[in-house]
């Protein structure tokens, strides 16, 4: 997971049938509904998408995967929430009122989209929760970070392809586990990508220091800690750790 740089421009559909859309919901909430119908055809509108496959460099937003079809993430679910991973049922509302707000639309893989995060969002302090478009979402302090507002880097990094939580912090290590950013399938990959990455460092240490092959080598190798590469943060890791684990 790394930092996403969102620009401020809003894509037009939000602003005109999302704002529409999200109008209505406040209404029908007045009116007591807590049950919601939403549009997907709004905020998973092809303009979305391209814009957030552009921003995130076609990678998901928190594995770092590339993508190919990309579900639109809500960081704060929109039909109801899970604080605890226990709890069997969703609690309603959900956050309705940013089901179209650009500030809450990432690009994710299926898997940590459907068979990890899904509707859980805990916080810290669960009586601070904005319960309708009336609170102050500011108040919430979330146990998942979100990487177009937050720094991965402040609360994860790697020992080798092991993704460990900075210090033991909790949102870290809430993050790794409600994303599943440690699961078998993508260790697999990381472990090839890290090998691949590992045997070209070894390569460049074999060469004198003003070697023009070593000089081209070592641009390569920081290329694959560029944003726009997929396990960008583990290279960086095992860069600055100069790969000894």
């Amino acid at each position: 997971m790394v930092k996403i740089d969102k620009p401020n421009e809003i894509p037009n559909i939000l602003q005109t049938k999302g704002k529409d859309e999200t109008e209505n919901l406040i209404k029908e909430y007045e009116n007591g509904k807590i049950k919601f119908k939403f549009d997907d055809k709004i905020y998973r509108n092809e303009e979305i998408k391209k814009k957030l496959r552009e921003i995130q460099f076609n990678k998901c937003c928190f594995c770092e995967q590339k993508i190919e079809f990309g579900h639109i993430e809500h960081y704060r679910p929109k039909r109801g929430y899970k604080q605890d991973q226990n709890e069997k049922q969703l609690t309603k509302p959900g956050y309705y009122w940013l089901a179209y707000d650009w500030d809450n639309l990432l690009l994710s893989c299926p898997t940590c989209n459907s068979s990890y995060k899904k509707n859980y969002f805990p916080l810290k302090d669960p009586s601070k929760r904005a319960m309708s478009y009336k609170d102050d979402i500011t108040k919430e302090e979330p146990l998942i970070i979100n990487p177009a507002k937050e720094d991965p880097e402040d609360y994860i990094e790697f020992y080798g392809t092991s993704i460990r939580a900075k210090n033991g912090n909790q949102k870290g290590k809430e993050t790794i586990k409600r994303t599943g950013l440690d699961r078998p399938f993508i260790n697999e990959d990381k472990l090839e990508y890290y090998r691949i990455c590992k045997e070209l460092y070894q390569s460049i240490l074999d060469l004198d220091e003003n070697n023009q092959k070593r000089i081209r080598m070592i641009k390569l190798l920081e290329q694959y800690s560029q944003e726009d590469k997929k396990y960008s943060l583990m290279i960086k890791c095992a860069i600055r750790d100069e790969f000894r684990y």
